[in-house]
């Protein structure tokens, strides 16, 4: 047996079987087994579990958060290295500040210049520097990160890019692959806010995995989920847990009100309408350059502004630099783009990491095939509703201005693909110049605009609900696409009062 002075974790291997060496370590936790007793260990480079068979009763002094030097002897169980305790001791004050220096110095994030030049960039640094912190924090914490996202292009490539920077930081730390589902979560919302039902489901297991393993509670990261006035019930709930929360969105906070009590609310909240700045800097744009922040070794992720971009029709500087370095073609980024999309609509609320991962990983095996296969079943559907768009569409003129109207409630298709969004794109691109068109079911209308600044959307839904309160309107989205929703008995006098609001545009125009 051959014994040595120190080493550390994380440069630990099959060779060192059957020696034993000291640690500096802090307790993580102490957990009693069948048999001996399990001390989870971290030396700030991984976690280590080292087992104590002795019946020596020094050992059960010890304490979660202590600080030892642990003399080890390195055995190997399954497919894991694990330790022996030889012996263990309490560090002295010095040695505790600087193992405490040690793990603060692995939180550090890395400031790297922004991949594109963006004065709106520059001005979101220091949010999204305290935001890299949170995170990076928060692994090296052990605390479970739960990423919530929109599902729709512009959400997964958030997701996925701030998923390629934390992973691998998180399977260094804990040197085993099936703990990593216990430190990392991510799941896609369909609806553009983390609805309460999704809150009460997480808070159940949350609480209940605190309770019986004592795990600790998580960070919540929220992306492109900017429906401040629905996130608002969610948050303080979440809040009455002492849970942490980041939104990082790019859609316009309308009220004021609700965004003060949000933002007081967020550990971090970062959102270019902060800066003056407004939606074409996607929430994908930003996760991006966040996800270099966290992990400067990150790969694979510069094609994802571009992409997030294309999904959200983004169209000012930021987007064309971010394509010129993706250099991918703008065409086949559309194409990708509406893949995730149709594969998002099918996956609905489910992680399905590995279908849309692909179709986000332009490296991965069978990409263009794949896409392109994907691609054929959405111009077949897509072929079929243009012709019952065409059939059914409406066009008024309101001076230089076309009123469009699609009745989508009459146009559903049976596996719910193209979605009253799409309808209502449809409708929209068939027409040219100044128009605003209104997609129309039975508690909500889809708008989209074009070429009429005076119309705003997320104004239309903040002035209808003081006028009509009885109609329980919500909803917005971008300045010139998004959805007001309403009870469906109030269906009538809220069609009224759009149509009212247009003919209004006129006046505003004298």
């Amino acid at each position: 047996m051959i014994k040595t002075k120190s080493k550390i974790f994380s440069m630990l291997d099959d060779s060192d079987i059957g020696k034993i060496f000291s640690f500096e370590v802090r307790i993580d936790d102490i957990r009693k087994s069948g048999g001996p007793l399990l001390f989870f260990l971290s030396d700030s480079t991984t976690t280590f579990v080292a087992a104590n068979f002795s019946k020596d009763r020094v050992f059960t002094k010890f304490r979660k958060g202590d600080f030892v030097t642990a003399e080890l002897k390195i055995k190997k169980r399954g497919n894991s290295l694990e330790g022996e305790f030889i012996n263990a001791e309490i560090l002295d004050e010095r040695g505790i500040s600087e193992l405490n220096k040690k793990f603060n110095s692995v939180k550090d994030i890395a400031e790297p210049d922004f991949l594109i030049k963006s004065k709106a960039l520059d001005d979101l640094r220091p949010e999204l520097i305290k935001a890299a912190k949170r995170i990076k924090s928060a692994i090296y914490e052990k605390r479970p990160i739960m990423i919530k996202h929109h599902a729709d292009c512009d959400g997964y490539a958030a997701a996925i890019a701030i998923e390629k920077a934390i992973l691998p930081l998180i399977e260094s730390l804990h040197q085993n692959k099936g703990r990593i589902s216990k430190y990392y979560r991510r799941s896609p919302s369909f609806a553009p806010f983390y609805e309460y039902s999704d809150v009460i489901r997480d808070l159940g297991s949350i609480l209940e995995n605190a309770e019986r393993f004592g795990e600790a509670l998580p960070l919540i990261v929220l992306l492109d989920l900017g429906a401040i006035e629905q996130n608002l019930t969610a948050i303080e709930k979440l809040e009455l847990y002492d849970i942490k929360v980041l939104l990082i969105d790019h859609h316009n906070p309308m009220n004021r009100i609700e965004t003060k009590k949000v933002k007081e609310i967020l550990d971090v909240f970062v959102n270019p309408y902060f800066v003056g700045f407004d939606a074409t800097l996607t929430t994908g744009m930003m996760c991006t350059e966040l996800a270099r922040f966290i992990n400067p070794d990150v790969k694979n992720i510069n094609h994802l502004p571009a992409l997030a971009g294309t999904g959200d029709k983004s169209d000012k500087d930021e987007f064309e630099q971010y394509l010129s370095l993706s250099g991918i073609d703008r065409e086949y980024l559309k194409r990708i783009a509406l893949c995730i999309d149709y594969q998002a609509h099918y996956i609905r609320f489910q992680e399905s990491r590995e279908l849309v991962d692909r179709l986000l990983d332009i490296n991965s095996h069978n990409h263009k095939k794949l896409i392109e296969f994907i691609y054929s079943e959405i111009e077949k559907k897509i072929f079929l509703a243009k012709q019952a768009v065409q059939k059914y569409v409406t066009k008024n003129k309101l001076d230089d201005i076309s009123l469009i109207k699609i009745d989508c409630e009459k146009l559903s298709f049976s596996d719910g693909f193209p979605n009253t969004s799409k309808i209502t794109r449809l409708a929209h691109e068939m027409y040219e110049g100044k128009r605003i068109t209104l997609g129309l079911l039975s508690d909500s209308i889809t708008l989209r605009v074009d070429s009429v600044p005076e119309f705003n959307v997320n104004e239309l839904v903040q002035k209808l609900k003081k006028t009509m309160p009885y109609a329980l309107i919500n909803g917005g989205g971008h300045e010139f696409a998004g959805t007001l929703r309403f009870v469906e008995a109030a269906k009538k006098d809220v069609l009224n009062k759009v149509d009212e609001e247009i003919m209004l545009l006129k006046q505003k125009r004298i």
